[in-house]
């Protein structure tokens, strides 16, 4: 729960810079990414009862599969590689910066999105999502991406478009 909470936030830090904002809402980037909410981060997981029910179902499930000799898959992070998949494609779309990206720039983007669409199913499997490779390195490659293109590019001046 808490590593959901903590991703939203680092997520949302992208949205509007306010490292070198003079004036904040002139470095709103022109298209903001709408976040994909996540019902279940402040439904189920926040509810004792309905958090209880579906962590004891996740390990009955977990355990079926690995019985079975097949992966367990969850669709506990889909929303999170969804918001994650969509802001890196909202930045290849030059929604965020008032200058494009560098080819150096667009190929980290494309990488990472082509990862996350290699990931991204309706119930990944949550091994890979946990592992080095997973999602936290997903997250960490698009917050250096980010803070570099931050710091190069200041977000797009929505008065110029």
């Amino acid at each position: 729960m808490e590593k959901f909470i903590k991703t939203a936030v680092i997520l949302a830090a992208f949205f509007i810079p306010l490292a070198k904002a003079q004036n904040q809402e002139l470095l709103k980037p022109p298209v903001e990414y709408k976040i994909i909410r996540d019902t279940n981060i402040n439904g189920t997981y926040q509810s004792e009862k309905e958090s209880i029910h579906w962590f004891n179902n996740e390990i009955e499930k977990r355990k079926s599969a690995e019985n079975s000799g097949n992966p367990y898959k969850t669709a506990a992070l889909k929303v999170t590689l969804q918001n994650l998949k969509g802001f890196a494609q909202h930045i290849l779309d030059d929604n965020q910066f008032q200058e494009e990206l560098t080819d150096d720039e667009r190929n980290a983007y494309g990488k990472l999105l082509f990862d996350l669409n290699e990931m991204d199913a309706n119930e990944p499997e949550y091994t890979k999502t946990i592992r080095p490779t997973g999602i936290n390195r997903f997250i960490q490659t698009l917050t250096i991406l980010s803070q570099d293109n931050t710091s190069r590019h200041q977000p797009a001046d929505p008065s110029s478009a």
